[in-house]
């Protein structure tokens, strides 16, 4: 345990530490064999999961276990109890840094063949030797464990990679999208029409519905209420906004005189308000503007 609490890395063991376990050629290249296996699938991982995204970033300790990786096929390749397989490992790149040429090939069309040809490469070999997986409970089995547990820690270094490259692509992708997609415009909303244009409303629909002949007849309050669906305290109300404190009495006198002029105004939304409605000395309805 570190000082802050967590578990630290183990050191990678080292190519220079095959020693001789084994009491015969056989035991030893049957070891070779099956840790050539091993490497091998490290390869392909390390390879797959670098090279199947198309981003990526310097990660110093992935790159450190891929080029332990390719010492160790290496230095096992180099053993005479393998020395009639069928060639050699020729990296086809020599780090997983990102600008060093591994996203320069395509994973689909070169790197996994090659990954895949090798793999496959060591399986025929230890079929055509008849290779045996040395017992977990002697000392070259306990080796071989010993040598897997780091190549299988390798691949979760290398599957955190890739996962954590997939992640940013698929933000990267959100983030492009987001800025590709145009905003939609938010629709105006009409206003609530106000009670003093609907009112003016009808009064303009009673008294001037056919404009060539004006009807000058006032209607009552009950009239209104039945045009508008309104109850009479609320026509009340709405008449005294617009007439004053003695609605009725100033609505009645318009009439006589035949001086109603409404004014309404549309806005830019389509609402209509009720442009500056007055009543002047000589009892007209006017407005400041048509």
């Amino acid at each position: 345990m570190g000082k802050s609490g967590r578990r630290t890395k183990p050191d990678l063991p080292k190519a220079e530490e095959l020693v001789s376990l084994w009491d015969t050629p056989e035991q030893k290249r049957d070891f070779i064999i099956a840790l050539l296996l091993a490497f091998a699938q490290g390869y392909y991982k390390i390879l797959e999961c670098v090279a199947s995204v198309d981003i990526g970033w310097v990660d110093v300790d992935l790159n450190a276990r891929y080029i332990w990786v390719v010492r160790s096929i290496t230095a096992l390749l180099q053993n005479p109890e393998v020395s009639d397989f069928p060639g050699g490992l020729d990296p086809i790149v020599e780090s997983v840094y990102p600008y060093a040429g591994i996203h320069d090939l395509d994973w689909r069309d070169m790197i996994a063949p090659h990954a895949e040809e090798f793999l496959n490469r060591v399986q025929e070999y230890g079929s055509e030797k008849k290779a045996v997986v040395p017992d977990v409970n002697s000392p070259d089995g306990m080796a071989l464990a010993g040598w897997t547990v780091d190549v299988k820690h390798t691949v979760k270094v290398a599957e955190k990679y890739h996962a954590r490259a997939q992640r940013e692509l698929k933000r990267l992708y959100a983030r492009a999208e987001g800025m590709g997609r145009r905003k939609r415009p938010r629709r105006k909303t009409k206003k609530k029409a106000d009670a003093k244009i609907l009112l003016m409303s009808a009064l303009m629909t009673h008294h001037l519905g056919d404009p060539e002949v004006p009807n000058w007849e006032p209607l009552t309050q009950t009239g209104f209420g039945k045009l508008l669906g309104w109850s009479q305290s609320k026509v009340s109300r709405t008449m005294q906004k617009l007439f004053g404190p003695d609605a009725a009495k100033t609505y009645r006198r318009l009439c006589a005189t035949e001086a109603i002029a409404g004014f309404l105004m549309k806005l830019e939304d389509g609402s209509l308000q009720v442009d500056g409605v007055v009543q002047d000395p000589a009892c007209k309805l006017t407005g400041d503007s048509a």
